[in-house]
C-alpha cells in the first residue's frame, strides 16, 4: 500500500512513470486522503495505470478532508481520464474506489466510470463510495448503472452514495441491472434518497429475488 503525507502534480507524474515499468503488478492500493489532487495529477496516475494489464486488485482512495480543510480538486475531466485507463484493466477481479470529498465531480464523470466497467468481465467485487460530490441527473445514473450489465462474475457490490438525492428512477435502474447478476452473494447500499417507502420496499424486494444472495444491507 502506498500513502503520502504530501504529494503534488510533479510527484504524481513521477509515480505514474514508475507504474509504467511495473507491467506484471497484480495488486495496487493507493491512498491520497489529505492531498490536493488535481485532474492533471489523476491523469498522470491514469497513464501509469493503463499499462497494468495483469492487475487483479485495485484500490484508490481520494479526498477525505482533514482538519485543515485540505481537499482534492478532481473534476469530471479527471474522472474521464481515469475511466479511460480503467477500461484496459480487463483482468481486474476486485475494484475499490472512494471519492470522499470530490465536490466538483458530477453525474457526467460517474457516467464515464460506468462505461469503463462494461469490459471488466472478470470483476468479482466492486466497492464505490461517492460522498459530497456534485449533482447527478437521472440519465447519468441510468448510464452508470448500465455499466454493470454483463458483469456476470460479480459476487459482492458495495455502493455508498451520500450528499445528494437519488430518486425512484435511479433506484429502479440499479435494481433492474443488479437483479440480473445472478451470482451476487452480498449487496450493500447506502443512499440519500428522495423516494417513498413503497419504492424502497420494491427495491429491496427485487434484490432479494437473487438466488445466491446471502447478505443484503440497505440504508436510505
Amino acid at each position: 500500500m502506498f500513502s503520502w503525507e504530501n504529494i503534488n502534480e510533479e510527484g504524481m507524474r513521477n509515480f505514474g512513470e514508475v507504474l509504467m515499468n511495473l507491467s506484471s503488478l497484480q495488486d495496487l492500493n493507493l491512498e491520497f486522503p489529505l492531498e490536493k489532487i488535481t485532474d492533471a495529477g489523476l491523469e498522470s496516475l491514469s497513464e501509469g495505470l493503463s499499462g497494468l494489464l495483469r492487475l487483479e486488485n485495485l484500490e484508490l482512495v481520494f479526498g477525505e478532508r482533514d482538519k485543515r480543510g485540505i481537499n482534492n480538486q478532481i473534476t469530471d475531466e479527471g474522472i474521464s481520464s481515469f475511466s479511460a485507463a480503467l477500461e484496459n484493466l480487463t483482468c481486474l477481479k476486485k475494484l475499490r474506489l472512494k471519492f470522499g470529498e470530490c465536490e466538483e465531480v458530477t453525474g457526467a464523470g460517474i457516467k464515464d466510470l460506468g462505461f469503463a466497467l462494461r469490459d471488466l468481465v472478470c470483476l468479482e467485487e466492486i466497492y464505490f463510495s461517492f460522498g459530497f460530490c456534485g449533482k447527478f441527473k437521472d440519465k447519468e445514473i441510468e448510464r452508470f448503472c448500465h455499466g454493470f450489465k454483463g458483469l456476470n462474475s460479480l459476487q459482492n457490490v458495495t455502493l455508498f452514495i451520500q450528499g445528494f438525492k437519488i430518486n425512484g428512477f435511479g433506484l429502479h435502474c440499479l435494481a433492474r441491472v443488479l437483479k440480473k447478476l445472478v451470482f451476487l452473494k452480498a449487496i450493500r447500499v447506502d443512499f440519500s434518497c428522495s423516494v417513498n417507502e413503497k419504492i424502497q420496499e420494491r427495491f429491496e424486494r427485487d434484490l432479494r429475488s437473487l438466488p445466491f444472495l446471502k447478505h443484503l444491507d440497505i440504508n436510505f
